[in-house]
């Protein structure tokens, strides 16, 4: 999948979510940046070829969810 088709799934995943990301909970918030972290990590993985798109769906999915909760 092109780098464009990630970008747009993603920002459609933010949009559709209602993210608004001004959570006061620290601990959540800390659990949150490191998701976003190792969503960044899977996200460069796949530009390279060393992770599949289920792999960067998933941590896109891991990383909204616990945005959503913080």
């Amino acid at each position: 999948m092109k780098d464009s088709e990630l970008r747009e799934i993603f920002l459609d995943k933010i949009i559709a979510m209602k993210w608004e990301g001004n959570s006061t909970d620290y601990k959540m918030r800390k659990m949150a940046m490191k998701l976003h972290e190792e969503f960044d990590r899977v996200w460069i993985d796949y530009g390279v070829g060393n992770a599949t798109y289920s792999e960067w769906e998933k941590a896109l999915d891991n990383w909204l969810n616990a945005e959503m909760l913080a």
